[in-house]
Formats: structure tokens, C-alpha cells, sequence
């Protein structure tokens, strides 16, 4: 009565025989900027794998499937409906399979499909459960839209597909889930038997990834005045052939769990279930890591997004003295972050110069870094004996900018770029004494001291020795 109904209100006629797969296509609508959208298949790939697993009813975390009968079909269904002469108006159901199974081939598997099928309607009704839509609607409307739906559904189908039955199927439990593929299916059925009218039904392959699969190793952090030198590796992992993964970011925490940087200092290239919904201890307990830096909170990022081909990251601002942990995570395309590697401690710090001999050459500087860094070279010792020349003291290093005290009190600021014999920035202390000793016309002068020198104006690092004899 409904169909005939249907026709004799003027539908058009259209093409007529048995409905098949091709007749009907699945969309995917998401949730953006408060309203529901079409999504295209890079937008699908993005929205699905975005670690979107939410319960209760957050827009962010659901989806709607869209199935939309192609040309003709309506027509296909009204005749079909007619010529069962079932009286009723047929029925169409949606399934979320576990992947490798068929949830339109109730006769395949002995037990039946509720082990391997989900209701997205309802996951608790069982197999074939609660339908989705009737078949007559298919008839009269362009496309037929679902409610939303949780995403979390998608994950936690794979294990458990009656897992609405105790309040669990849109829970976080299973989001984090590597990678896996799930498959939408709509069972449409015309017939009065008790199966769809075909088999296998319209693609709708969704790849699922919530988590990143790898995590960076060996990661070493090494003190240097005021900041850190972070590297990693990644152990067995082919960084090269790798599609999905985009960098690393690096977290840090000062002291047992306190922020290092301001709010916003570092953008976060992830987007984690707790910060997509906030207000949902569902996501909270989805972003639960167990570890330090409270769950991946942005505000404990001390680097923006590193690319994957990169293996050291040095951390700056940060205070001497003061203990640091350090942790690298894996950031893959989709915004999912991946576990934090082991954590490593290290101290920033100033490193100190050598301390030379008391007498004769002039002791050995050690590198000096930085323009408030102190290095402390040995004291100049007596000449030696008539026509004799004093050995050269070893070259220390230091930045631009750094004070040397090059013993007996000569406090020196050393910069430029000028060297003996070619070699950029090589002072000999040997030319110290000597020079003292040509002033006062004689080699040896053990109670004198050096006079200050007047430092020269390069910005770079150089080596803490120069040529003297200008300046005294």
C-alpha cells in the first residue's frame, strides 16, 4: 500500500531489477566549526585518525554516516517493495565489521556474526540489532543520515562488538589503538527472507589510527650553559620510508613536574582527546599517559615540531644548576602523538677552562663557552737564561667575548680573528713573556705583570690565544 501509494503520486519511473552495491554510496560527515560537514577522503583520513575516540555526546568525537542511492535506485527499491508483497516497508541496518569480515553474510560463520559485527545504531540490539532505516525512505529522499555516532564505536568494535550492552563501546579504553581498519556496511533488504539483497554491499573501508606506533630511543641530554643538547635515534625504524610520521616534539619539565616556559612559547602539532574536549573525563582518561609531563600538556614543550629526519635539538633559556627532564615524542600527520621516550636528566652549566703550570710555558687553557664563561691559564714563569726563548704555552678556546686570566692577574677580553702562521685565532703565551721581557730590555723580569689587552671587535667563536705583541 505505501509503495503503491508512492507511485501513484507521480514519482518518476526509472530503471527497475534487483538492487545491487553499486546502487548506493557511504559518506562520512564530521563535525567542524559547530555544524556537521561532508567530508571529503583526505578529510576522512584526518577527522577518523585524530584520536577523536570521545564518549558521551561531544560533537568532536562523533561522525554521521551519510548513504545516498544513486540514480535510479529509488525506483528499484519502490518496485522491489511492491513485488515482495512483504506489506511492509523493508529495513536497512549499519555495521562496523571487524576487519576480514563480512557482516552482510549472516550464514558464513558458525556462531553468527555478533562476535564480528556492530550496530552503530545501538551496539548493544545485537546482530542484526536496531535499524537504521527503512527501505521506503531510501524512495522518496536523496540521501538518509544516521544520528551521530562515536567515533570510539570504531575502536572498540574490533574487540568487543556488543560493547554498548554494558556502557562501554564509547568509551576511551581502545583509542589509542596503533593501527587497524574497520568497515562500514549497510545491509539493505527489500526481500521478505533473512538476508540483503546483495552481497557484498558499497565500500567504506575506514583506517584507524589513534596512537603513533614508534617512539624515539637513546635519547641523551648534555648540560651546556644554560640549555641542553637533546638527541635520539630511532632504533630500528626507517625514518626514510616512513608515510606517516612528520617529527618529533620535545617535552621538559624542571625539577619533578614544573613548566619550563611560558604558555604558547611552543604550538603543539598534536591534538590529544583531553585537549579536543576538555570538559570529558572520557578524553581525559584517553589522554591518561602515566607519565611525566602531565599527559602531553602543551604547556610542558620546550621545542615546536622537529622534522622526523632530525636527531638533536639544543634547549636554550634555560637556568645553570637547576635539574631538567627530558622526553621526545613521535608526531605523526594525522595530530596523533605517540608514548614519550624514557626520560633523561641533565644540568645546565658553564664549563670552566684548564688551570696551567706555575712556571716556565704557560699552562693550557681549556674551551671556554660563552661571553660570561671564565678560563684561567697558568702563571707566567721566569725567562729563561740569556739568548734562551721561552717554550710556547698550550692554546686554550673560547667564544667571542670571553674573559681570560692568563695568571699574575692579567684579565683579559679576547675577540677577533688573528693568528700566527695562518692559524685563525692562535695566541701563544710564550709571546706574553717574551714581550714583557723586550719592554724592560732584558729576558727575565719574574716580579713584573702583564698589562691588560685591549680587545679587538669579530663576533664569532675564536680561540682565547692571539698574537700579543701589538697590544703590550
Amino acid at each position: 500500500m505505501f509503495a503503491t501509494a508512492l507511485l501513484a503520486g507521480g514519482r518518476a519511473q526509472g530503471q527497475t531489477g534487483a538492487l545491487a552495491a553499486t546502487d548506493f554510496t557511504i559518506l562520512f560527515k564530521g563535525y567542524f566549526n559547530g555544524q556537521w560537514v561532508q567530508m571529503n577522503s583526505t578529510q576522512q583520513q584526518y577527522y577518523f585518525n585524530q584520536a577523536r575516540c570521545l564518549c558521551d555526546t561531544d560533537p568532536n568525537g562523533e561522525f554521521e554516516v551519510v548513504v545516498q542511492p544513486g540514480s535510479g535506485a529509488g525506483q528499484k527499491i519502490l518496485t522491489q517493495l511492491e513485488s515482495n508483497s512483504v506489506g511492509g516497508q523493508g529495513a536497512s541496518y549499519l555495521f562496523a565489521s571487524t576487519m576480514g569480515y563480512d557482516c552482510l553474510n549472516p550464514a558464513a560463520y558458525i556462531g553468527g556474526l555478533g562476535a564480528a559485527c556492530t550496530n552503530l545504531v545501538a551496539p548493544s540490539s545485537g546482530y542484526p540489532g536496531t535499524i537504521f532505516s527503512s527501505m521506503a525512505a531510501f524512495g522518496m529522499v536523496p540521501f538518509v543520515t544516521s544520528g551521530p555516532i562515536p567515533v570510539a564505536y570504531l575502536f572498540n568494535a574490533l574487540s568487543n562488538p556488543t560493547c554498548g550492552s554494558n556502557g562501554t563501546c564509547d568509551s576511551a579504553a581502545l583509542c589509542r589503538t596503533t593501527t587497524t581498519q574497520t568497515n562500514i556496511q549497510i545491509w539493505a533488504q527489500t526481500n521478505s527472507g533473512i538476508g540483503p539483497d546483495f552481497d557484498p554491499g558499497p565500500a567504506a573501508a575506514v583506517n584507524l589510527v589513534g596512537n603513533v606506533p614508534v617512539t624515539p630511543t637513546n635519547v641523551a641530554a648534555d648540560g651546556g650553559n644554560e640549555g641542553l643538547e637533546v638527541s635520539w635515534n630511532w632504533g630500528g625504524v626507517d625514518i626514510a620510508t616512513d608515510t606517516t610520521l612528520v617529527g618529533v616534539q620535545i617535552f621538559c619539565q624542571r625539577g619533578a613536574d614544573a613548566q619550563v616556559f611560558q604558555i604558547g612559547s611552543y604550538a603543539p602539532a598534536y591534538m590529544t582527546p583531553a585537549m579536543l574536549c576538555p570538559n570529558s573525563p572520557a578524553a581525559a582518561a584517553a589522554t591518561t599517559t602515566g607519565g611525566p609531563f602531565s599527559n602531553f600538556d602543551p604547556k610542558y614543550l620546550c621545542s615546536g615540531l622537529i622534522p622526523a629526519t632530525t636527531t638533536s635539538y639544543r634547549i636554550t633559556g634555560l637556568q645553570n644548576g637547576i635539574p631538567y627532564g627530558v622526553g621526545v615524542a613521535a608526531v605523526d600527520k594525522y595530530g596523533n602523538i605517540g608514548a614519550s621516550s624514557d626520560i633523561v636528566y641533565a644540568m645546565p652549566g658553564a664549563s670552566t677552562g684548564g688551570t696551567g703550570g706555575t712556571s716556565g710555558a704557560g699552562g693550557a687553557g681549556g674551551y671556554v663557552g660563552g661571553p660570561d664563561a671564565e678560563a684561567t691559564g697558568g702563571a707566567l714563569g721566569s725567562g729563561g737564561a740569556a739568548g734562551d726563548s721561552p717554550p710556547d704555552g698550550a692554546a686554550g678556546f673560547a667564544d667571542a667575548g670571553t674573559k681570560v686570566r692568563l695568571g699574575n692577574g692579567c684579565s683579559c677580553d679576547i675577540r677577533g680573528k688573528h693568528g700566527r702562521n695562518g692559524t685563525s685565532g692562535t695566541l701563544w703565551l710564550a709571546l706574553v713573556t717574551l714581550a714583557f721581557a723586550l719592554r724592560f730590555h732584558r729576558w727575565s723580569a719574574p716580579e713584573s705583570r702583564v698589562a691588560p689587552i685591549a680587545g679587538r671587535s669579530h663576533e664569532q667563536k675564536v680561540p682565547i690565544t692571539d698574537r700579543l705583541s701589538h697590544s703590550l
